[in-house]
């Protein structure tokens, strides 16, 4: 009988060692190899091979492993787990995953209260300011901002109005001017006839005809215009009397002021009020006739107008706000309305305007004529 016989254990070669070994060689056993860290795919394994220890790559040895069957996926597994006639469609397994909601947790803590906008101003200033609530408003209404640059110049009011009139038009500033005072206005009615002398010497208490009041008129109303006097009716038998076809003897005086608007009052809306004062002769030569104050009218004729810093014409308006005789003058004083600040100046009767050095003061010229006189009472008439 033959004789079998006997083989050592497998070993592998030490570490390092590159050359083959045939089976039989000594080694060292494969458990008493120092343990691998981390396989980089990158290692050579022993193997024995046609009766030699040779190595092979991790592919190799992957290559000899059969693929495992494919496993069913979590739907799969959801779908089979469920009892007939239920809806395993794909949204119904989604909605499965979802869950039921939970309950609601407590609510946490409460947190610390925050601080005031003032008091993280009051902290972030430096030593020594004022942190008062006073300085505190202050800091916020913020610093003024920056001046604005001057916008563009406007067209002129004459430029505007020359714009809008009809090709072949006269646009000369003589048409512009004749257009700005309108046309005249219609005649007013027709006013109540006036009472005959005749009339008024009945309504006086006196009786008779016409006849009648000639003859008295021959004694008793001789009218004596006195020069030395301005034309007063002078004081006859039983009163003042005068023609009864002129009962009022009315007087003309005329002035002119030029001065500057330099000193105004603003008004609501950006208007501004400007006060002069003028003194003119008293015509009638006297303050009051038979104990009652004279009658006075008064005209202003303004001679300029004025724009604004955008070029826009500025409407204004005269009123007298105070009126002062003596035998000899009236002292008037009067407003004049402007509906803003003027920047340009023009004559009324050319329509030129002014030319002034830079920053000058506007002019204001004005002249104003006074009626005065007396009344129908004052000359002895109901």
């Amino acid at each position: 009988m033959e004789r079998k016989r006997k083989r050592k254990p497998l070993r592998v070669l030490p570490a390092g060692i590159s050359a083959i070994c045939r089976v039989g060689d000594d080694g060292v056993e494969i458990s008493n190899l120092t343990p691998a860290e981390k396989l980089s795919g990158s290692e050579l394994f022993p193997v024995v091979q046609s009766n030699e220890t040779r190595h092979a790559t991790i592919e190799q040895i992957r290559d000899l492993i059969p693929s495992g069957i494919d496993g069913q996926s979590a739907y799969q597994f959801w779908v089979d787990a469920q009892p007939d006639e239920t809806d395993t469609s794909e949204a119904a397994y989604i909605a499965f995953q979802k869950g039921k909601e939970g309950t609601d947790g407590k609510d946490g803590d409460a947190g610390d209260p925050g601080k005031s906008a003032y008091v993280i101003w009051a902290a972030a200033q430096p030593g020594g300011a004022d942190t008062s609530e006073k300085a505190y408003l202050e800091f916020q209404q913020g610093k003024p901002g920056e001046t604005g640059k001057d916008g563009d110049t406007g067209a002129s009011a004459y430029d505007v109005w020359a714009a809008a009139q009809p090709e072949g038009a006269d646009t000369s500033e003589t048409a512009y001017l004749a257009y700005m005072q309108g046309k005249p206005g219609k005649d007013g009615e027709g006013g109540d006839d006036g009472k005959s002398a005749f009339q008024i010497w009945l309504d006086a208490g006196h009786e008779g005809t016409e006849e009648d009041f000639l003859e008295w008129l021959k004694g008793n109303a001789s009218v004596v215009l006195d020069p030395a006097d301005r034309n007063i009716i002078k004081q006859n038998r039983d009163g003042l009397f005068v023609n009864g076809a002129h009962p009022v003897i009315p007087k003309v005086s005329t002035a002119s002021l030029t001065d500057l608007l330099d000193k105004s009052t603003l008004l609501p809306g950006g208007a501004e009020r400007y006060t002069f004062e003028l003194t003119l002769n008293n015509p009638v030569g006297m303050t009051a006739l038979g104990g009652v104050g004279l009658y006075s009218l008064l005209r202003f004729k303004p001679e300029n107008y004025y724009f604004d810093v955008n070029d826009k014409y500025i409407s204004y308006q005269i009123f007298e706000t105070h009126l002062k005789f003596t035998a000899t003058t009236a002292t008037v004083t009067f407003a004049v309305i402007m509906s803003g600040p003027p920047k340009r100046v023009f004559n009324l009767e050319d329509g030129q305007e002014v030319i002034l050095e830079p920053n000058a003061i506007l002019p204001f010229r004005v002249v104003i004529q006074m009626v005065v006189g007396t009344t129908l009472t004052q000359n002895g008439m109901d």
